[in-house]
Formats: C-alpha cells, structure tokens, sequence
C-alpha cells in the first residue's frame, strides 16, 4: 500500500472513529437525561395523616406519613408491574402495608411497617398481583 493510501485509510477511519466516539456521546447524553428525568419527576404526594390506597397516579411519588398512630397504606391488585413509590414516617405512628384483593406485598424478612420515626420504605410493583416492600421496615 503507498503511503497516500495509507493516509487515506487512516483519515477515513478517523473519521469513522470520530463519528462512533460522537454516537457514544450522545448514547451517555441521553441515558443520563433519562436518569435525570427520573429523579426529577418524583413529586410529594400531600401528607397522609390516614389509612390510604395506593393509586396509579402515585407512581414515582414520595408519600409523607405524618401521624401519632399506625397508618395502613394498602397496596391495591389493580397497581401494574412498574409502579413504585417512597414512603416515609415523619410522625411517631408506624406506617403498614398491605396487600388488598390479590396483590401479596413481600419482604425479605416478612416485615411489614416501617421501623420508625423518619423511615422510608419504597413499594415496589414487580409482577402482577406481586408487590415488593423494600427499605428500612421491621
């Protein structure tokens, strides 16, 4: 190969390494803003002094608990694979789970409250009728 062709061979596949660098660039851009987005759009849902069922509509949302007493927050079967929440006690009442029609509401050591005071427990829809209790419970 003579040196012109040796040049053009390396030009054009800097070219071609220029232009994958650039897609990986913009791969990361996006995936970051996609994460970004994520973290942004959880809202907080108005204090909960009560029992409450969980709705669609409180996918991605942090739910405040504030009460002296046990709030029940009940995890309905109609929640679809996907959905989570946070959920936090701010108040001294123990905040508890529950499963309603089918849905069964798991955790690892088959806690299902929140240990305390400032806990949070994330609410984590895996499958259907399948719900995964996740955080700092007893």
């Amino acid at each position: 190969m003579s040196l012109i062709g040796t040049l053009i061979q390396f030009v054009t596949g800097t070219k071609i390494v220029a232009a994958e660098v650039n897609q990986n660039f913009e791969d990361v851009k996006t995936a970051h803003n996609e994460l970004q987005g994520n973290f942004i759009n959880y809202t907080v849902t108005s204090n909960k002094t009560s029992n409450y069922t969980l709705a669609a509509t409180d996918n991605g949302s942090t739910i405040l608990v504030t009460s002296a007493s046990e709030v029940t927050i009940t995890v309905p079967d109609t929640l679809v694979a996907g959905f989570s929440c946070l959920v936090a006690q701010m108040g001294a009442g123990q905040v508890a789970f529950a499963g309603s029609g089918s849905m069964v509401v798991s955790n690892r050591q088959s806690f299902t409250k929140t240990a305390g005071q400032y806990a949070g427990a994330s609410v984590v829809v895996n499958a259907t009728n399948s719900a995964l209790l996740l955080g700092d419970c007893a």
